[in-house]
């Protein structure tokens, strides 16, 4: 594998790892803002910063191996898909952040991405 798939490779895991935890974390956020609005700033904070640590730690150390390997097949089988190379892994990689998207957009806004995108389709044709 050249220097610059390596690259792009590790990128498109690493990437695709931290939106993982971010996603669980927005969850998880989610769960227990109400509970925290009651309970002053100073707590959320405090609730805030011992969820990003509870989140993120044990997904960057224990389950970092289980994450690469999920997201290297993931890339494995898009590049196979697409005949392999470069344009396989961009595909692939395009396709998770697209799922990911979809995902924090109706986490963050409610909004449903597929609907709104055909309804912009409905109107451009």
């Amino acid at each position: 594998m050249s220097q610059f798939k390596r690259k792009l490779n590790n990128f498109a895991v690493f990437s695709l790892a931290i939106l993982f935890a971010e996603l669980i974390q927005a969850v998880a956020h989610n769960y227990i803002d109400h509970w925290k609005e009651g309970h002053g700033k100073y707590v959320s904070v405090l609730l805030s910063m011992i969820l990003a640590i509870a989140v993120f730690y044990p997904v960057f150390h224990f389950l970092d191996k289980y994450i690469q390997s999920a997201s290297k097949n993931y890339i494995k089988s898009s590049k196979k898909a697409s005949g392999g190379g470069t344009s396989g892994l961009l595909l692939g990689y395009s396709l998770a952040m697209f799922f990911m998207f979809i995902a924090f957009a109706q986490l963050w806004y409610h909004k449903d991405v597929i609907a709104d995108l055909g309804h912009w389709l409905k109107g451009f044709i």
